[in-house]
């Protein structure tokens, strides 16, 4: 009985956390638009930037929620606790050390948690989301894939989708990495943390055996 129990509250919570980071990217942009015409320019142009709009609120509300699962999911051993560790420190730091903005370093204005300047906010930001996106990618590539002795059908699909998933972090990181050195859309930032949220919600709704078809 306790054991039903258990599994369960690891079910619920792995859908939870699939969920949250699925409705991260469009629910920020969706929130904002709401009174656009009083956000900063380029408000849009990731989800961190849309720490200075409107959407301001949403966007805290789901990363905290995300944070939070992630730094409770126990999981099956320390790899899963180090792993979602990562995740979740480094999801609610993007919130106490916001990305940076220009308007703000127009004015010196100190932002964030710690006051800190735009550009080192900025700096110490983009490590924060490094170190989510390493989280994602550990728990898709070689967490998430681990199995018994015997692999059913069902756990050969679900590793290969896990797998996918663990890709679109890669392909986000390439993205932003291009955009250093070539030309590309002002939004690219937010389309590369869409693909790799998109990857890493439906690999927890994998997990949290959401997908009918594909459990044993």
């Amino acid at each position: 009985m306790r054991d039903n129990i258990e599994k369960n509250q690891y079910i619920w919570q792995r859908r939870v956390m699939g969920v949250m980071v699925l409705a991260l990217a469009p629910l920020s942009v969706l929130f904002g638009l709401i009174g656009w015409k009083y956000n900063p320019e380029g408000w849009w142009y990731s989800i961190s930037d849309t720490y200075y709009a409107n959407s301001m609120m949403v966007m805290a509300f789901i990363i905290s929620v995300s944070s939070f699962f992630f730094c409770t999911y126990a999981g099956y051993d320390w790899r899963d606790r180090i792993v979602n560790l990562m995740s979740g420190i480094g999801l609610l730091g993007l919130l106490l050390v916001p990305c940076h903005n220009e308007g703000m370093a127009a004015i010196g204005a100190r932002v964030g948690l710690f006051g800190l300047t735009s550009e080192v906010s900025g700096n110490i930001h983009n490590c924060l989301a490094l170190l989510a996106f390493l989280g994602f990618f550990i728990n898709e590539m070689f967490l998430f894939t681990l199995g018994g002795n015997e692999v059913t059908p069902g756990k050969k699909k679900r590793n290969i989708i896990y797998r996918v998933c663990a890709s679109t972090v890669i392909v986000a990181c390439i993205l932003l990495v291009l955009k250093q050195f070539v030309k590309m859309p002002p939004n690219t930032d937010w389309i590369a943390e869409l693909i790799a949220l998109t990857g890493c919600g439906v690999a927890w709704l994998v997990k949290g055996e959401a997908l009918k078809f594909l459990n044993d």
